[in-house]
């Protein structure tokens, strides 16, 4: 995965100047009629402002009576790629942006338990759940850009992000030697439609570059919220992951058009 990151970021950073250069001189074709237009390329990491926590939902009869969940772990490193589309429109005080994205993101973590619960059971297991998803998604985010001297602007805005999740998976195992690794997701698991709320700093290093840094949240998930378990995530074998409130950190550069 990280390979895969380096060598498309490597390929990015050569190929959309030339892109850039072919759009300005040979394509009549403009998604935005005004403003001043870039293209380019940011990477980061996903997190989540909400607890990390779980819920065992098989745990009162079958295989699973007894479960107990005893911890939940997820990973400061959630990547994420995107391209950048983006235009400004010059104010007399404030700027506004316009940009979207084509995003890819991988998320994951783990649960781990113990069937401790059932006073009964003749055999005393424990369980590790290792999970993770992908998204891609394509946002589109209106913001003011307030400008701090000549080179630095300070963003905030607000946008809407709609795609799917891609293979999902479950590694799930237990010490009694019970285990599986797929399983099928909830219908509103497979479907994204969240709204964004952004805020970060633009730097113009030139005229034709400029690097930025965002911090990217999603305050509602609308189908999130239409779900059995509101906020929650399907993780098989049951178990199911809160994912309320997630966020990106990410950082890259644009080239003008």
């Amino acid at each position: 995965m990280k390979k895969s990151f380096i060598v498309l970021a490597l390929l990015a950073i050569i190929a959309i100047p030339a892109f850039a250069q072919y759009w300005t001189t040979r394509s009549t074709y403009d998604p935005f009629r005004n403003g001043d237009k870039s293209i380019g390329l940011s990477v980061g990491t996903g997190m989540w402002f909400g607890p990390s926590d779980a819920i065992s939902v098989g745990s009162d009869y079958g295989t699973n009576k007894g479960r107990v969940i005893t911890n939940v772990s997820r990973p400061p490193l959630n990547p994420s790629i995107a391209l950048h589309y983006k235009r400004v429109l010059q104010g007399n005080t404030v700027d506004r942006g316009n940009s979207l994205f084509l995003s890819y993101s991988r998320w994951g973590g783990k649960i781990e338990g113990n069937n401790s619960g059932n006073d009964t059971a003749s055999v005393k297991w424990s369980f590790t759940d290792k999970y993770n998803w992908s998204e891609l998604l394509i946002t589109d985010m209106f913001y003011i850009m307030v400008p701090i001297g000549e080179r630095i602007r300070i963003n905030a805005g607000v946008g809407l992000s709609i795609g799917m999740c891609l293979k999902p998976k479950s590694e799930y195992t237990r010490s009694d030697g019970y285990s599986s690794s797929n399983f099928t997701m909830e219908f509103f698991d497979l479907l994204i439609s969240r709204i964004d709320a952004m805020v970060g700093v633009d730097y113009a290093l030139s005229d034709s570059f400029s690097v930025n840094a965002n911090i990217m949240a999603w305050p509602l998930d609308v189908f999130g919220a239409l779900t059995d378990h509101k906020n929650m995530r399907s993780a098989g074998e049951e178990l199911y992951v809160n994912t309320k409130l997630p966020f990106q950190l990410t950082a890259g550069f644009t080239y003008s058009l």
